[in-house]
This record gives C-alpha cells, sequence and structure tokens, in this order.
C-alpha cells in the first residue's frame, strides 16, 4: 500500500499460458475461506479462465496492520484494485464480486469494471449499523465480537478468544458481549456505530457512491431474509437513477445460508438459484465480451408461496404493507415448548398467526413489492447447513446444493486439492490445470 503497509492474498491462475481478466475479493475473514461457505471456490473461477485474486484486508488475516473498518477501504482498495490490473498476468480487465463486508467494500474508491455486490448497502447508519432509528444490536455484537476474535487470533490472545467463543455460542453476549468487546477490542468499528446516534446522520461522515460508478454494470444478489435487503433496494435505486442498468436477484435466503433451506422452511430446489453461474455469465458478458446464454432479465424474485422465480419490476410496488406484531412478548425468552409469539400481519390486521391469534397489531413494516405474502412459521435468519464434495471447485457453492444436500455420497473435503500450499510465495504447482501463488501488493 501507498503507506509501506502488506497485504497478503492468493492469486488463482487458470491453466496455460497468457493473460486473462481478473476477479478480486478483499475480506476480514481470511483469504482462505473465500467465501466458500455461499460461493463456489476460487479455483472453480479460475477453471473458467480468470485470474482470481483473494486478499486479507489491512489488519486481518495475513495482512499487516491495524484493522480500522470501513475507512480504510477507500485507499487500500484502490490500490489493490490497480495492483491485479497491472499484474502481467492480467489484461487490465477486472471484475469483483462478494457480499457484506466485501460487498460494499467493491463501491469504496475506484471500482471495477463489473461489479456484483451482494447482501449489503452503502450506507453504514441506514443500510448496515441501524434500522428504523434503531441499532441493529444483536446482530452487529456478534459481527463485532467476531472481528474482535480474529484480533486475539493475530495476537495470541487465547484466553480472550476463548471468553468470546464461549459468549456467543452460549448466546450469552447479548448479555455480556458489549462490555467483553470494549475490554478486548476498544478499537472496533462496532464500537463506534453504537456510540453513534443511528437517528442523526450529521456523525457518521456518509457519501453516496459516484454515479458514474453506479452507471457500471451491476449485478445485486440479495435474500428476503436478510437484514441487508434494504441496502441492497437503494443501491438498485440509486444505480436506476444514476443511468444504469444494475440486475437484480432477491432469493428466499439469510446472510449466511443461500440454499433451498432457510431455518425449519424447506423452500424447494428451484430455491437454490445460481448464485455462481450468474455471476460467471455476468462477467463474462463485461469482461470477455461474451454475449450472455440468453437476455439478462433486469429483476427476478423468488416467489416464497408459489417456489418458483419470477420476474417482478421493482419500480411497480404492490399497495400491500406487511408488518410484525405481538402482545409484547415477541423479544422475551420463552421456554422450549413455546416458541415466542410473533404475527405476520398486513394492514394493520392479522392475516395468519403463529402461535395462536391476536386482536390488534402494532408493527408494521416498509411496503414489499412481491404480490405474495412471505411465509411466517418461525424462519430463524442465519441457521442452515453448508456442504462439501468433490466438485472442482463448487462443493460449497448455492449452486450445486440441490444436487449435494443431505443425500449427497460424495467424499467429504475441507478444501480442493489443488495448487501448492497457501503462503508460499513461489511454491511450484501440484496440479496439471491450475496455480495457486501466494500474492502480494
Amino acid at each position: 500500500m501507498g503507506d509501506g503497509v502488506l497485504l497478503r492474498g492468493e492469486l488463482w491462475q487458470p491453466a496455460g499460458r497468457g493473460r486473462w481478466p481478473g476477479l478480486l475479493m478483499r475480506q476480514p475473514y481470511g483469504h482462505r475461506l473465500a467465501s466458500t461457505v455461499v460461493y463456489a471456490h476460487p479455483s472453480w473461477y479460475a477453471q473458467q479462465g480468470y485470474l482470481f485474486f483473494v486478499q486479507d484486508v489491512r489488519g486481518c488475516g495475513e495482512s499487516e496492520g491495524e484493522f480500522q473498518g470501513f475507512s480504510q477501504e477507500i485507499s487500500d482498495g484502490s490500490s489493490s484494485l490497480l495492483a491485479l490490473r497491472s499484474h502481467p498476468l492480467c489484461n487490465g480487465r477486472v471484475g469483483s464480486y462478494g457480499f457484506s463486508y466485501q460487498g460494499l467494500t467493491q463501491l469504496l474508491g475506484n471500482p471495477a469494471d463489473a461489479m456484483a455486490p451482494a447482501m449489503t448497502g452503502w450506507n453504514q447508519r441506514l443500510h448496515l449499523a441501524s434500522e428504523g432509528g434503531a441499532h441493529f444490536y444483536a446482530n452487529n455484537l456478534a459481527w463485532g465480537l467476531q472481528l474482535a476474535a480474529e484480533q486475539c487470533r493475530r495476537s495470541n490472545k487465547t484466553d480472550q478468544w476463548n471468553a468470546i467463543r464461549a459468549s456467543l455460542q452460549g448466546g450469552d453476549f447479548l448479555v455480556n458481549g458489549l462490555e467483553l468487546l470494549r475490554q478486548v477490542n476498544p478499537g472496533n468499528p462496532v464500537l463506534a456505530w453504537f456510540n453513534r446516534n443511528p437517528l442523526s446522520a450529521e456523525s457518521w461522515q456518509e457519501q453516496a457512491p459516484d454515479p458514474a460508478v453506479l452507471r457500471l454494470p451491476l449485478l445485486l444478489p440479495q435474500g428476503w431474509h436478510d437484514p441487508y435487503l434494504r441496502g441492497g433496494l437503494d443501491i438498485w435505486k440509486l444505480s436506476k437513477q444514476a443511468g444504469g442498468n444494475p440486475l437484480l436477484r432477491i432469493g428466499p435466503w439469510s446472510h449466511l445460508s443461500w440454499d433451498r433451506r432457510v431455518g425449519s422452511v424447506d423452500q424447494g430446489p428451484h430455491a437454490c438459484g445460481g448464485v455462481d453461474e450468474w455471476q460467471l455469465a455476468f462477467f463474462d458478458q463485461h469482461l470477455r465480451d461474451r454475449l450472455p446464454p440468453k437476455e439478462a432479465v433486469p429483476c427476478l424474485v423468488f416467489d416464497l408461496l408459489a417456489k418458483v422465480w419470477q420476474q417482478r419490476d421493482p419500480a411497480r410496488p404492490s399497495n400491500q404493507t406487511w408488518g410484525l406484531s405481538s402482545g409484547g412478548l415477541a423479544a422475551s425468552r420463552s421456554p422450549p415448548s413455546q416458541h415466542g409469539q410473533a404475527y405476520l400481519t398486513r394492514s394493520w390486521r392479522i392475516t395468519r398467526t403463529c402461535c395462536g391469534t391476536m386482536s390488534s397489531c402494532s408493527l408494521t413494516s416498509t411496503p414489499i413489492w412481491l404480490k405474495r405474502a412471505p411465509s411466517c412459521g418461525h424462519t430463524r435468519s442465519w441457521s442452515g447447513s453448508s456442504w462439501r464434495s468433490t466438485s472442482r471447485g463448487r462443493a460449497g457453492s448455492s449452486g450445486l446444493r440441490p444436487r449435494l444436500a443431505r443425500r449427497c455420497a460424495g467424499t467429504s473435503i475441507n478444501a480442493p486439492s489443488i495448487g501448492a500450499a497457501a503462503g508460499c510465495a513461489c511454491a511450484p504447482s501440484t496440479s496439471a490445470s491450475l496455480k495457486n501463488r501466494s500474492f502480494w501488493c
């Protein structure tokens, strides 16, 4: 980087000789993970002819420096993108993708030629830190502790790492997590969020993305059960206002489960969608000038009742208003035999109940533009399974889960048996088709 800090990652190279279009992912969770909980492994994208670089952001994984959150990503992201563009194996055309944190980093600084930011927003206050004037307390506290655990790992603070793990696994973080976070990682960006007023924009120093950035090719994968859906829809709206033509895809997914099953609800085989296939066609079109297999539909959403994908126009919402209501016990700790008391309501009247009947409603959400009602049924927003099987890098991707699922008889593995050991600058490849070398910028 410009200040001399070294950011590390891994570069996945296609077979053969030549210069290829590049793909960039930057994340704070360790480059070896590469978000394979929801995406295909980088080796799969390399097999499709892309030079793939996944990087640890500053202060995380194996990169140097101190982690400062999104404030560091404008400069670091621009420098990293330039480094990949100018790499001798890259033809100068670069795309980017990633969800959540690595989704927003794509919109900060100099942009890639085509971007696929998933399940994120552009405004920290409105889309990531809070909603309706209240902090996303439990969600962001858990995330802050996850970031703090990474800092404990880097500094070999085993006792503090174990304390964070116990707090998260036992659910005690809602009681003791804030004080634990203050003690273990006082510079954590989530604490800065909690110290700001979510009702006032003055202290947040937000800036909307440049309209020129929003006119670039955008693919926006989202989830009905993702807490950041509002942010994704706002990115779509800003892009349209700027004159862009973004592609919007909304599946029946939560933040970490892009599968047919979210919590206890099975949405059927079509729910898995094909995020990696969508991205491949998207990048092939804009980075390799290939015609898409068929004309891209501007917006596809998954109908939660019909359990099929349908075309919709977000600019033409229905007049329906949905919300949640209770008799005051929705947030209570219920006995195991009960499930809380939350009710799906429409237009201030109960239309479906989960645990009995209610006579009045107190909360409504903003209008939703699906014509059918979302399903109720106590769906947990972050449960779900992650499968691994031998599939040429596609084992963990959402597109293959209908075929792998629980009846899969494949061999279980933790990582592809392709390429050299991570972290070795010039290790020879053990694969005839792919090369995997560490890369610094």
